[in-house]
């Protein structure tokens, strides 16, 4: 039998533990869109208020920004397998009991209280599910498998709340619920077979949290001293803020304009997802556009305006469709809006607008669907649609000025990086990563030469900058845990990378490398590589998957089986 070649998506289901890891994430995925549905409908079923979806819809999401931080370091301070299974349990219980809850008639603040719960309870599983990816299928296979699963759960916003509708046919807000719960324990049962153990680093905690207040500081003032970087920002928050009100009136819109009743819910929210499948497939092509600006403007336009016309439409099939604009213009929208943004910033400050960023987000998101229900009450649905589809192209008009700039800016900002990003390309460790991500890269990052004899990175020395070999020979000395004299344990060549122990580890390098011919090599500032890591799972992914063999190589009390050769 011939074997699949590396790098493909064959390849990357050839590995037994993947192909448990992938339908136990997708099961779950799409339950809980199934779930979240049916729960939207339950709520207003009961007490015909918006302003309770949106309680209910804030009670979901309040987890993911109070928790989500204290998630990742569950998923990098236990066994992965472990922290996935759990979480898996935990929720299936959580549905179990909301679905009888649900079914006894208790009163809506229980069922509140379980969805916070559930939210809190997934905080660790995709962290988790991301970290033990590269132990699972390996280096070559890496980008495949985050490409089949990036799919997966695209497929799950799709199928998930059409699914939830379909339940809702045919039983109560409680069958989808019980579903939801099933699936929990297939993926549990998906992670309980998984024979791979992936243990995390431990010691980046509290470097992330001491760089999160400086984050926050200089993100401001970056926004504060540019007028193009504070346009972006209000725009991508304004449009978190749209999508959030969008939460809350679909269910309106569908029992009131277009009469699909609860059902229609689901088919709603699959049309909005439909659109974003079809225009995510095109992301990387959009991040290399010419003129991102015209595209922003685009996706900011189809976003919002769509709702407005939905407020004179009576037809379902006109109204999924419009569902399905907003969509894609959501997707178009975030994509070119965030490569604006990494073309725009000094990389010295773009982690920091970044962080920034996800908080205004996330901010807007809870504002719209708190706004929302005092909106119709005060005005009405109609009314209200039209007002939230009206925003986002309205700010647009008074953005385009800063736009044309930034598309000027963006355009020779890409002829200077272009040879760069190219050759980032062309390495392993870049694989599989997006365009945005190579060009932040390429910003900051130097061609530095180094002649035969020379310590590139020295044994004990403080971690600083990461190196990735583009041509000659490097060897790697160690004295390890144990040793009493240095000793090869490596050698280099291009394509090949060095200094991230240090730094992920928190820790002095661990071993020397010298040039034993003629070195060129990119030299990429700390900083700006942990930004990376933390901000390109696909970059993450590849350098954890090989970062337990190195440090196996000079500590032996991790790999007992490695031996060290004599330098000459």
């Amino acid at each position: 039998m011939a074997e699949a070649k590396g790098g493909s998506l064959r390849a990357a289901l050839s590995h037994r533990d993947y192909r448990l890891l992938l339908p136990g994430f997708g099961v779950s995925a799409l339950g809980d869109w199934v779930y979240g549905v049916a729960l939207v409908v339950l709520v207003y079923d009961r007490t015909h208020s918006p302003g309770w979806v949106a309680a209910v819809t804030i009670a979901r999401l309040v987890p993911f920004v109070a928790f989500g931080a204290v998630g990742g370091v569950v998923a990098d301070r236990y066994e992965r397998r472990q922290v996935m299974l759990l979480c898996d349990l935990a929720r299936a219980v959580l549905m179990f009991g909301l679905a009888l809850s649900v079914a006894a008639n208790q009163p809506i603040p229980v069922a509140m209280l379980i969805a916070f719960l559930t939210s809190a309870a997934s905080t660790p599983y995709q962290p988790a599910m991301y970290a033990i990816t590269p132990a699972i299928v390996g280096e070559s296979d890496l980008a495949a498998a985050n490409a089949v699963s990036n799919s997966v759960e695209h497929l799950a916003i799709l199928l998930g709340p059409a699914i939830g509708g379909l339940l809702l046919l045919v039983g109560p807000p409680s069958l989808a619920f019980a579903v939801n719960g099933v699936s929990f324990l297939v993926s549990g049962v998906c992670a309980w077979a998984i024979a791979t153990r992936s243990f995390g680093l431990k010691a980046e905690d509290s470097q992330q949290e001491v760089g999160l207040n400086e984050r926050l500081l200089q993100g401001l003032r970056a926004i504060r001293e540019s007028g193009e970087i504070s346009m972006l920002v209000l725009l991508l928050t304004a449009g978190m803020f749209v999508y959030g009100q969008q939460v809350v009136m679909l269910v309106l819109v569908s029992k009131k304009l277009i009469s699909t009743g609860s059902q229609g819910v689901g088919f709603l929210n699959a049309a909005v997802g439909l659109g974003g499948v079809v225009v995510a497939g095109f992301s990387n092509r959009m991040a290399r556009t010419d003129h991102p600006a015209l595209l922003f403007a685009a996706g900011v336009l189809a976003s919002g305006f769509p709702l407005a016309v939905v407020a004179f439409v009576s037809l379902p099939l006109v109204t999924y469709a419009l569902m399905a604009v907003t969509g894609a213009g959501s997707i178009l929208l975030e994509v070119t809006g965030l490569t604006l943004l990494q073309r725009s910033l000094s990389n010295e400050v773009m982690g920091r607008v970044f962080g920034l960023l996800t908080s205004l987000s996330v901010a807007g998101l809870l504002l719209g669907s708190f706004a929302t229900p005092i909106m119709i009450d005060a005005l009405s649905l109609k009314a209200t649609l039209v007002i939230s589809g009206l925003i986002l192209p309205v700010v647009i008009l008074f953005a385009l000025p800063q736009l044309r700039f930034l598309d000027r800016t963006s355009i020779a900002r890409m002829k200077e990086l272009s040879g760069r990003v190219e050759a980032l390309g062309r390495l392993r460790i870049f694989e599989g990563a997006p365009q945005q991500t190579k060009e932040a890269i390429a910003s900051v990052m130097t061609e530095e030469s180094f002649a035969v004899g020379d310590e590139i990175v020295r044994e004990g020395d403080p971690p600083d900058d990461f190196f990735v070999v583009l041509e000659g020979q490097l060897a790697v000395f160690a004295v390890g845990e144990v040793g009493t004299r240095p000793l090869l344990v490596n050698s280099l060549g291009p394509g090949d990378y060095f200094g991230e122990i240090g730094l992920l580890e928190g820790i002095p390098r661990t071993a020397t490398v010298r040039a034993v011919a003629p070195v060129r090599a990119y030299k990429i500032p700390g900083r700006d590589f942990l930004e990376t890591v933390n901000q390109a799972p696909a970059v993450s992914a590849t350098l954890l998957d090989g970062l337990a063999g190195r440090l196996a190589r000079t500590h032996p009390t991790r790999e007992a089986t490695f031996t060290p050769e004599e330098p000459t």
